[in-house]
Formats: C-alpha cells, sequence, structure tokens
C-alpha cells in the first residue's frame, strides 16, 4: 500500500514511519502505462470547476496524538 502512494507523491508514502517501516519501499508498478497523447481534461479539472462555496462538499481532517484543538475548531464550518 505505502509503495502505491509513492505513485502519488512522495511525503504521502512517509506515513511508513509511523507503521515501524525503516524503509522507503520501491513505487509500486503501474498496471498499465499512463496515456499522456490526449493531454489533461478541462472537464474532469477540480482546479478548473471550482464552485464558488464550499456547499455540498467535505473536508476531512486527520489528527494525532498532541493536535492543536483550537486549530481543528476553527475549521469547523456550520451552515
Amino acid at each position: 500500500m505505502v509503495a502505491g502512494l509513492r505513485n502519488v507523491h512522495d511525503d504521502l508514502a512517509e506515513v511508513r514511519a509511523g507503521l515501524g517501516r525503516d524503509a522507503m519501499p520501491e513505487r509500486l508498478e503501474a498496471a498499465r502505462a499512463t496515456d499522456t497523447a490526449t493531454g489533461p481534461s478541462r472537464a474532469l479539472s477540480i482546479l478548473a470547476n471550482v464552485p464558488g462555496t464550499f456547499a455540498g462538499r467535505r473536508l476531512g481532517v486527520l489528527i494525532g496524538d498532541g493536535f492543536d484543538a483550537a486549530l481543528v475548531g476553527a475549521l469547523r464550518w456550520r451552515w
């Protein structure tokens, strides 16, 4: 699983330290090659299709020991 996270970004694979793994695993081999011939899709782009509000969306926050309760409280959004 951690090897697959490296395919997204190496920083995500740093969870390995919390899992007691010292060595960074090799990247997971892709099931098939990435098709780059068509380029990015504007229709599927999250950034190109940002709504004017956060309404209808959810935000997940992963917290651990020693988290700042005030900061997490500031993230709460009320209707």
